[in-house]
């Protein structure tokens, strides 16, 4: 290994005039992970794949907690950037262009028209990958059909898509992380493979492989190769999920050393270029897989990657000077995607040398309850349908004693079938004389329009119409 490059916690770059706190890398896994109990396999593996101008040709491997060393773990999200670099492969075959619409018949997804008020819009391969295209996020879509978009099959997730085309926002308006985007993405690549192989296939062969990444690493995350997954408090989560493309990596952390050159060689520029244009500091864009951002004289291109028992976080740092860049891989098996944000940033202040911090995106914080009587959800409670779906709902009142109110519990109601709770929705106010809204676990709610339909808003699909019956 180069003798230039700084030990690990110990990184020489003055600071404005002084210098950032130094803290010890293992410290920091140590406070975040450290505590796991004897009997579990919780933990955290870091991966630092580069300090200064080069790739390190072994990457600098740390631990903290139970859990086995460079474990091969589920990557979630972090799985978005390899569907797109596929993607940008078949491009530079000559298969597609990021121009084409994905209701073109050599797609094979046999979309209807899909629309935003009322009207046929196109939506183009590259509205998926930079999370543009205005299609719904396929989890609450799976909720509202009362099935798991874990354990959905691609096909089960495209029926639903086929009954429910409709669009959130105009393509290309606004950007809004979906992961039906890159759902649709893995059945692009899979239809217009020439060999007719399956998707986590299409990986192995033309990426992993390519960069020595195949060993251990899979996109099918149903493989036998990934250790097991705990919640915050340390309880094992059951994980089955059947679908890739949006997440399904299972893999070691040091094998994004072997992509991480990749990337530092520009073999994949085409993922960051769509948002290369200048930045201010603190402003972030979402580009093909990838988040890139400014961070002082940093240049940041990371994704996070969140799943059932497990959490990831991949950031490259770029400086004007090369000496400074330097990129990390860390994860965790323990299901707390904000510990894991907080330890990464952490760890890139000890690497840069200095305070680097960036605004996350995150879900709003559970609506705090005001006290309704049960006369005040009258209105709202009955039995509805949603005629795009073709299924039924109802909407009951029920008193949550724990909150001290009631709420407002919406059900699938199906034939045959014992009725599904979907979500409950707290009975809320800004002011104390502002009119109650009923609010939902991700900032949805749910209020009557001009014809007296219940509609379900901010849900991340387009408002969504329950009729009564």
């Amino acid at each position: 290994m180069s003798s230039d490059i700084p030990p690990v916690g110990k990184v020489p770059f003055p600071v404005s005039g002084e210098r950032f706190e130094k803290t010890d890398i293992q410290q920091v896994l140590d406070h975040y992970y450290g505590n796991a109990p004897d009997q579990s396999c919780a933990g955290c593996n870091l991966s630092i794949l580069q300090i200064g101008k080069s790739p390190l040709q072994e990457p600098q491997n740390k631990k903290a907690g139970m859990i086995e060393p460079d474990a091969a773990q589920h990557w979630g999200s972090v799985s978005k950037q390899f569907t797109a670099a596929c993607v940008i492969k078949l491009v530079e075959k000559g298969k597609l262009s990021l121009s084409d619409d994905i209701r073109d018949p050599k797609f094979k997804l046999q979309l209807p028209e899909l629309l935003f008020a009322g009207t046929a819009q196109k939506v183009t391969v590259d509205h998926l990958l930079q999370m543009r295209s205005g299609l719904p996020e396929m989890t609450t879509l799976s909720a509202l059909g009362g099935q798991d978009d874990l354990s959905n099959s691609m096909e089960e997730k495209l029926e639903l898509l086929r009954k429910y085309p409709f669009l959130e926002s105009k393509p290309g308006s606004t950007k809004q992380y979906r992961n039906t985007n890159y759902y649709l993405l893995a059945e692009i690549v899979h239809a217009l493979d020439e060999k007719g192989r399956s998707f986590p296939d299409f990986v192995r062969e033309e990426i992993f492989a390519a960069h020595g990444m195949q060993s251990r690493s899979s996109a099918d995350p149903s493989c036998p190769r990934s250790i097991q997954g705990y919640d915050p408090e340390f309880h094992p989560i059951p994980l089955q999920y059947s679908t890739w493309g949006a997440s399904g990596v299972v893999g070691r952390p040091s094998d994004m050393a072997k992509w991480n050159a990749a990337l530092d060689k520009g073999r994949y520029s085409a993922l960051v270029e769509s948002v290369r244009q200048p930045l201010a500091s603190g402003e972030t864009h979402y580009a093909r897989g990838l988040n890139v951002g400014r961070l002082g004289d940093y240049t940041v291109i990371r994704h996070a990657g969140s799943i059932r028992g497990f959490a990831t976080q991949f950031m490259r740092f770029e400086h004007p000077d090369p000496n400074r860049n330097f990129a990390f891989f860390l994860a965790t098996n323990i299901d707390d995607i904000e510990r894991s944000e907080e330890a990464a940033f952490e760890i890139a202040n000890i690497l840069a040398g200095e305070d680097l911090h960036m605004e996350i995106e995150r879900e709003p914080p559970p609506p705090k309850p005001v006290v309704v009587s049960e006369h005040e959800l009258k209105p709202y409670v009955g039995i509805y349908e949603n005629k795009a779906l073709g299924l039924g709902y109802q909407v009951l009142a029920r008193e949550d004693k724990e909150k001290r109110t009631w709420v407002l519990q919406l059900q699938l109601n199906q034939a045959g079938k014992e009725s599904k709770e979907i979500a409950s929705f707290v009975p809320t106010r800004d002011k104390a004389e502002d009119p109650v809204v009923f609010r939902g676990p991700i900032g949805d709610w749910l209020e009557f329009n001009e014809k007296r339909e219940l509609v379900l808003k901010g849900a991340k699909v387009a408002p969504f119409i329950l009729n009564r019956s």
